[in-house]
């Protein structure tokens, strides 16, 4: 509505304002919240950023504002704090598509800061991210992911390599931090050309110490992870790196398979990882084709994965891992597809899990009856 997206605009001027500032984000924030309020949140992150934020809150009172919002039980406000220490931990690329203006006022485009004054900033966003962590808050899931994105920034634009090793350790503490290792090794990949030796050192025992060690974590790291690209669990060779960037996905692909296999052959791990493996994104296909090849009894394995897929709110399915035992043994995927037309929980999925498998006629004939019972939608 035009009311609203002018309410938005009105808002995010006020907060050029210091004074103004804690009032008009949390508004913000209340507005975020309601469905169809789209730009909303990046009027939030906007207000939070180094550069061209369009206001002139200090970092203390932006920070002390993220804090209150990653401490509150309102979920809107835990996700403005969140939008908040995204942007308090960005290091490059600030760009802003907001105008500066509010009436026939002349503005500037908010905080500039001083070359002395960008060590405290980051400073005051690490230490939040600290809080957060050491307090267990709530949030600590999804600050942990907000750090690791931020990684590469801090360490190769700023040098914050202490306050990263501290709190790298003070997360591992709390277990595998599966998105720090990544952000590490990106860091690693992209920027060792620009390191002094000593940095250098620091970086790969940093990511040596952050790195997988069991099944669960290089399962959580690599397979239920979407966007890592070449993967070794032994060290970084950069030669090999660079040898195998052409084929960096394949490589990854069979990783995933290779772990999969390990897994149908440790009950523990495939029990403790089994309501991930119906819920996460990312190489889930390539992993259940590893679990089909080595798991003595593949139909006990697909029963298994349905009755948790049954346990699974609808909105939050994925039959990734499905797919790939099928394709691995197009026989038995064909029997069990038969019999997922009618089933209460597979049903609204045949469409997916049938691209798994050729498409004959048996396949055809079964994808008319599922347009028949009506069990999968349309689309």
């Amino acid at each position: 509505m035009v009311w609203a997206e002018d309410l938005v605009e009105l808002l995010r001027s006020l907060a050029w304002d210091p004074g103004l500032f804690e009032r008009s984000v949390t508004l913000l924030a209340k507005i975020s919240a309601q469905k169809g309020k789209a730009g909303v949140d990046e009027s939030i992150t906007a207000l939070f950023q180094l550069y061209l934020s369009g206001t002139h809150a200090e970092i203390q009172q932006r920070a002390r504002l993220a804090q209150s919002f990653l401490r509150s039980a309102d979920p809107a406000l835990q996700n403005a704090g969140m939008l908040a220490l995204g942007k308090l931990l960005q290091a490059w690329h600030f760009t802003s598509g907001y105008h500066f203006q509010f009436g026939a006022r002349s503005r500037d485009v908010g905080y500039w800061p001083r070359v002395e004054d960008i060590r405290e900033w980051f400073d005051a966003g690490l230490s939040l991210a600290r809080r957060v962590i050491a307090e267990n808050m709530a949030v600590v899931p999804q600050v942990r992911r907000i750090v690791a994105r931020s990684f590469r920034g801090l360490w190769t634009a700023l040098g914050m390599y202490a306050a990263l090793e501290e709190l790298s350790r003070a997360i591992m503490e709390q277990g595998h931090w599966s998105e720090g290792w990544i952000g590490a090794r990106q860091t690693l990949h992209y920027d060792h050309g620009a390191f002094a030796p000593e940095v250098m050192a620091r970086l790969r025992a940093l990511e040596a110490s952050l790195r997988p060690r069991d099944l669960v974590e290089k399962i959580r790291s690599v397979v239920l992870r979407e966007g890592v690209a070449i993967v070794d669990f032994d060290g970084f060779d950069f030669d090999a790196e660079n040898a195998e960037n052409e084929r960096g996905y394949e490589r990854t692909e069979q990783v995933a398979q290779a772990l999969g296999e390990a897994t149908a052959r440790d009950d523990g791990a495939l029990r403790e990882l089994l309501p991930e493996l119906l819920t996460g994104r990312g190489r889930l296909t390539s992993f259940g084709r590893g679990l089909a090849t080595a798991h003595a009894t593949p139909k006990e394995l697909w029963n298994r994965l349905v009755a948790q897929l049954a346990l699974v709110p609808e909105d939050y399915r994925n039959t990734q891992v499905l797919r790939g035992l099928n394709s691995r043994d197009p026989r038995l995927g064909r029997t069990l597809l038969d019999r997922a037309v009618d089933h209460d929980v597979l049903g609204p999925w045949l469409p997916v899990l049938q691209t798994a498998v050729p498409l004959d006629a048996n396949g055809i004939e079964r994808l008319t009856r599922a347009l028949a019972v009506e069990r999968a939608s349309i689309g």
